[in-house]
């Protein structure tokens, strides 16, 4: 076992660590394959975010997984460190406009 020191509110304590090497390489296998499939599932997402804008689908489910489509929207931000150099009454000035395309979310059902 490992002892690891952990501070809590200005209070150290000492806790017995022991972490199986099948768990951690459970932990790696997983982590490797989301590297491998995030970008197929990118690239998965922004097919069907397309398709569902083109046929105009907002929301829908099938098979237990349900599918909604956020519309596009615009963001403001406030430039902190411009503002911190600048004078604070200038806050209006200080503000950007970013577009920010919807967002997509899949549930699946009893998970």
């Amino acid at each position: 076992m490992n002892k690891k020191i952990v501070h809590y509110k200005d209070t150290e304590i000492e806790i017995d660590i022991e972490v199986s090497k099948e768990y951690i390489k459970l932990v790696n296998e997983i982590n490797r394959l989301k590297k491998q499939l995030a970008p197929i599932e990118g690239q998965l997402k922004e097919e069907l975010r397309e398709t569902m804008r083109k046929l105009d689908i907002k929301d829908f489910t099938s098979n237990g997984i349900q599918v909604r489509l956020s519309k596009d929207s615009v963001r403001n931000s406030f430039d902190t460190n411009k503002f911190k150099v600048e004078r604070p009454k200038l806050y209006k000035e200080y503000l950007t406009t970013t577009n920010v395309k919807g967002s997509l979310s899949i549930d699946i059902e009893g998970v």
